[in-house]
């Protein structure tokens, strides 16, 4: 049976560091909107884009 998805187990370093821009741009654009939106705390903002980078 074929699998719907293929998964590239060993991806290159161009690959990593693209998934790894768009972690840490998402995680700073949810940390800003919590903020904005919400009034979170802006060190719990930090610490979300700490965890995201």
């Amino acid at each position: 049976m074929m699998s719907l998805v293929s998964v590239n187990w060993n991806p290159s370093r161009k690959d990593l560091n693209g998934f790894r821009l768009i972690a840490v741009v998402a995680t700073t654009l949810i940390a800003v909107l919590l903020y904005a939106l919400k009034g979170v705390d802006v060190r719990w903002c930090a610490g979300i884009v700490a965890f995201g980078g």
